[in-house]
């Protein structure tokens, strides 16, 4: 009893210590701190981590079963003996000549300097780890797994905003409506925005928006069960019911397996845009590894955002940049559950075994989205063949018309300005915009599969054809309901949207 008592004081103390960690974290990289308190913060740090560490030794003392509370609380303890080890090592292996010139390119002039980067890694870590505790705690909260979505994304948001109205995440400062709409925009992976993200956020201010666009690309959800599975810790049905809403893929019974594969797919496909935008960025004379960095995950996600004032229009006689940048999208808008598919296939061609055929889904999403790009594309080569894309050889209009029957759907990025387009142009973009992205993507709208349902409904309707068959399968009779929902709630959105922006469009909150 008194043993559960010391465990329990421990646990409650480690909440205030995540908050001076965190409250740590955001004045030295918010504010501009005066060189006098630099100590005292540094000072803070190692009190925080000193709590972290022994926290972590009094509580796997304190354990009934310390080999089942340390398999719990594993990751915890990775992060504390990576610590330790590193510490340890610096102390001998600093001053020698090899390490001494690799700190110095880093400009890493002093011990102290390392130890404080060091620091800040494990204490995010650490704060990651409390996340998932405080996650694991509202799990008694009654609450609906629709509610666990909205909830999280709100918040999100507002730390966001909040993160971004910091003096260090801006040049000259911003409002508060500005930073809430950016965050917003970000973490809905929109790509609407009212400040130039490259000239008005700092670097600091960029790497927020970077945040809230993985975040709302891959749901927060998500990262909140994949950091669960990670520090041991399990979900209960009402989390895996809100994530199977948004990976629209049934995870129970295999939560672990599906997250891995979700997280090694973005690490992959994301890296691999990036270094292919690096390398492109420096022969268009745009050397900026974090710039690729940024597009690429932008990309994938389906964001939208630039770090360049004109979006990337700069690169509109770039046939490289475009077909990665269309890439990336494509490959964000298809699903994971998708890209799971086309994966296994993959590698099943390899080897000896048969190669699976791809599911009914995966047959509608890549059968949608082809037909949808080469008809949007013809489409919008025809319309603008002598008006935007007049000045263009062949080959560079056929990329941008391509490229830009792409980017609506879900993206967001442009190539040509809007403002000199026809409105049949405009029209094509509205229908591409409302039918969006694939189940469990990067991407929104209603989806390919609600718009592939509704055409084939009214195919077995003209047909007069009792029931709605693609691929030779017949379409449930719920799931043709779902579409119609889906498309009645989406309409009535944007209906009620432009509705209100008709009648605010001429007044400010600043």
């Amino acid at each position: 009893m008194q043993r559960e008592r010391i465990r329990k004081l421990f646990a409650n103390i480690m909440h205030f210590v995540a908050l001076l960690a965190a409250i740590s974290l955001v004045a030295r990289y918010g504010f501009y701190i005066p060189e006098e308190y630099a100590e005292l913060f540094t000072l803070a740090d190692e009190i925080v981590i000193g709590g972290f560490l022994l926290n972590s030794v009094i509580q796997i003392l304190l354990a009934k079963d310390r080999l089942a509370y340390l398999k719990t609380n594993f990751f915890e303890y990775i992060i504390a003996f990576l610590l330790v080890a590193q510490l340890f090592i610096l102390r001998y292996l600093f001053y020698s000549p090899m390490f001494t010139e690799i700190f110095q390119k880093l400009n890493m002039v002093s011990l102290t300097q390392v130890y404080i980067v060091i620091f800040q890694v494990y204490i995010v870590f650490q704060l990651i780890v409390e996340f998932v505790k405080v996650n694991s705690a509202l799990n008694t909260m009654s609450l609906p797994p629709y509610v666990l979505l909205a909830g999280s994304f709100a918040i999100t948001i507002l730390i966001g905003s909040g993160l971004l109205s910091l003096p260090k995440a801006t040049h000259t400062g911003i409002s508060y409506i500005n930073a809430l709409f950016t965050a917003t925009s970000a973490t809905c992976v929109t790509g609407l925005i009212v400040v130039d993200t490259g000239k008005y956020f700092t670097i600091f201010g960029q790497i927020i928006i970077l945040i809230l666009i993985q975040l709302g690309g891959l749901g927060i959800m998500t990262f909140a069960a994949f950091f669960a599975i990670m520090t041991g810790r399990g979900m209960d049905v009402r989390h895996n019911l809100a994530l199977r809403d948004v990976l629209a893929v049934d995870v129970i019974g295999h939560v672990k397996s599906t997250l891995t594969l979700i997280v090694l797919y973005t690490f992959f496909i994301e890296s691999a845009g990036f270094f292919v935008l690096n390398w492109l960025f420096k022969k268009a004379g745009e050397p900026s590894p974090f710039s690729a960095l940024f597009h690429s995950i932008s990309a994938f996600c389906n964001a939208g955002f630039s770090l360049y004032t004109t979006n990337i229009s700069g690169f509109k006689h770039n046939i490289p940049v475009i077909l990665t940048f269309a890439v990336l999208i494509i490959l964000g808008g298809l699903g994971f559950v998708v890209l799971v598919d086309l994966g296994r296939g993959f590698i099943a061609s390899f080897g000896r075994e048969k190669v699976p055929i791809l599911s009914l889904h995966s047959k509608i999403v890549l059968t949608t989205t082809i037909v949808l790009i080469i008809l949007g594309g013809l489409i919008f080569y025809a319309l603008e063949m002598n008006n935007s894309l007049a000045e263009f050889p062949l080959g560079e209009k056929l990329v941008n018309a391509f490229f830009q029957a792409i980017t609506p759907r879900t993206a967001g990025f442009n190539t040509l300005d809007f403002s000199s387009m026809t409105l049949p142009v405009y029209l094509l973009v509205i229908l591409l915009m409302v039918i969006g992205a694939s189940p469990g993507s990067t991407g929104g709208g209603i989806k390919t599969t609600t718009f592939a349902v509704l055409l084939g409904l009214v195919r077995a309707k003209v047909r007069g054809d009792p029931d709605v068959n693609m691929f030779n399968r017949s379409i449930p009779k719920d799931t043709i309901d779902q579409a119609f929902v889906v498309l009645s709630l989406a309409l009535a959105t944007i209906f009620t949207g432009t509705f209100i922006m008709s009648i605010t469009e001429g007044y400010s909150l600043t």
